[in-house]
């Protein structure tokens, strides 16, 4: 089983071993799954979150624009809010 497998649910844990094994054995490997995934799960978040903080922010981004134009391409729009929206000229000629 590779590295999908740590991932499996309930349901694809019991499909795998269908009736193969004992329900009671069954049951421990669905436990142990679920419980490896966790740990698994929560030493990934710390050290990802160990990693980051490590990390400079401004110094890998003053590495990457070095010696770089740094282009910014933008399209703003003021639009009038939907209760607010202006009415249509043809309402006005029809009012006339």
């Amino acid at each position: 089983m590779g590295l999908s497998g740590f991932f499996l649910t309930e349901e694809a844990i019991r499909k795998a071993v269908g009736d193969t094994l004992p329900k009671d054995w069954a049951d421990f490997a669905v436990e142990q799954s679920e419980r490896t995934r966790s740990e698994l799960m929560d030493l990934l978040s710390v050290e990802l979150s160990r990693t980051l903080e490590s990390v400079d922010v401004a110094e890998i981004f003053g590495q990457l624009a070095e010696g770089r134009t740094i282009e910014v391409k933008a399209e703003i729009r003021l639009k009038p809010r939907d209760e607010e929206a202006p009415k249509e000229s043809g309402s006005r000629a029809k009012d006339a």
